[in-house]
């Protein structure tokens, strides 16, 4: 780890999951991100995965299990009942008390707060109060060193290549999380050739959301099956929902009917038909909101489109194909649709490579300092620094 001076913690919000990273400007090296699980009460296990697996601490599971984080992000927006100062500086204390001990192994004490960075990571929906309430708390009372408010699109349009101003592609992020559907764009239009190169990334970036997500399709299939447990149902989903198209006969491919257990089909009898109309909705949902999306901001002149897939919903076996081929027979939209490079952990090195392109000293994101927060004041900072993040 380098120095403390360098290290800056990224913090990924979400409906179903926090993300928690530590980057100390080595792009190179991949860093733990923390999840904190909810809706599983006193039982809940802190999961901490480095690179491709998950290890169960015992000594952090006793440590966190008991500790009971609000519901405080509900599809991309802080809930409205807790704006107040009390419960975000609630929140704020338990994103700063285990950043430091399961990412730093430092015990917490507030006052180390003034020599660190944090970068957080939300849709550009938020609610004006809670960034107000935010930015204070941060720089008023926490004193952090400097804040970054970025969207996690535009974070993972910085892993996957950007497009330049003479490609005839026009690529689109599309993010699947819990509870939240969003779509994004960066591109130069013909117009905009001077000096774009040189532009804030954020410039040219043009995003939509759409409240629905994998929590949807769980509610779905929790209604019209007979098995109510929540975990068993983001199982049965993860394992047997078939999005492949069956292009000779305009159905989903129901072959994976063979590999269901008999026991799952003794007690789930409309277990395959229960799934395919789960899936149905899934990309009913995508393909009318995706299409709209193109057709109001992609230039007419990008014959085809990329779409860049994040997000666990993504992960869906034949979720690519069936994408493509929907959009295809349902709006004759030629697209050529692929998983993101980086895959989930899009966003965080998304964050990572912001911070590799300011060290390099390219001007990138919004960072925002204490001094600067002092000179300028909250409504300034909010009005000229970040205002890309409130509706």
């Amino acid at each position: 780890m380098s120095s403390q001076q360098q290290q800056t913690f990224i913090i990924d919000f979400g409906t179903n999951t926090i993300k928690y990273g530590i980057n100390d400007c080595n792009y190179n090296e991949f860093h733990s991100i923390l999840g904190i699980y909810e809706n599983q009460g006193d039982s809940a296990i802190t999961k901490l995965a480095i690179g491709s697996s998950v290890y169960q601490n015992e000594k952090m599971q006793n440590n966190f299990k008991r500790t009971k984080i609000i519901n405080f992000i509900e599809r991309g927006q802080v809930n409205k009942q807790n704006l107040n100062t009390e419960h975000v500086e609630t929140f704020l204390n338990f994103l700063f008390k285990i950043s430091f001990q399961l990412l730093t192994n430092e015990n917490y004490m507030q006052f180390k707060l003034k020599s660190k960075d944090f970068i957080f990571i939300l849709p550009n929906i938020q609610q004006k109060e809670f960034l107000k309430e935010l930015i204070k708390l941060c720089f008023e009372k926490y004193q952090l060193r400097s804040i970054q408010l970025e969207n996690p699109l535009s974070l993972i349009s910085l892993v996957n290549n950007h497009l330049n101003k003479n490609d005839k592609l026009g690529k689109l992020y599309l993010e699947i999380g819990h509870g939240l559907t969003q779509c994004g764009s960066y591109y130069y239009l013909e117009e905009e050739n001077n000096n774009t190169e040189n532009n804030d990334f954020r410039n040219n970036f043009k995003s939509e959301v759409l409240e629905f997500g994998g929590k949807d399709i769980n509610t779905y299939l929790k209604d019209n099956l007979n098995t109510k447990d929540e975990n068993k149902i983001q199982e049965w989903k993860e394992k047997y929902l078939n999005c492949n198209p069956n292009i000779n006969n305009n159905t989903i491919i129901d072959d994976n009917n063979n590999n269901i257990p008999n026991e799952i089909l003794e007690i789930e009898p409309n277990f395959v038909k229960v799934l395919t109309s789960a899936s149905n909705i899934l990309f009913n949902n995508l393909t009318d909101f995706i299409n709209h999306y193109i057709r109001k901001n992609l230039n007419n002149s990008k014959v085809v489109i990329e779409i860049i897939l994040s997000g666990g919903t993504t992960l869906l076996n034949g979720f690519k194909d069936r994408l493509q081929y929907e959009l295809k027979k349902q709006y004759n939209l030629e697209c050529n649709v692929k998983h993101s490079c980086m895959g989930n952990l899009s966003v965080y090195f998304g964050a990572c490579k912001l911070l590799e392109k300011n060290n390099n000293g390219e001007e990138c994101g919004n960072k925002v300092t204490y001094e600067q927060y002092k000179e300028k004041g909250l409504d300034r900072v909010l009005d000229e620094d970040f205002s890309h993040a409130f509706m």
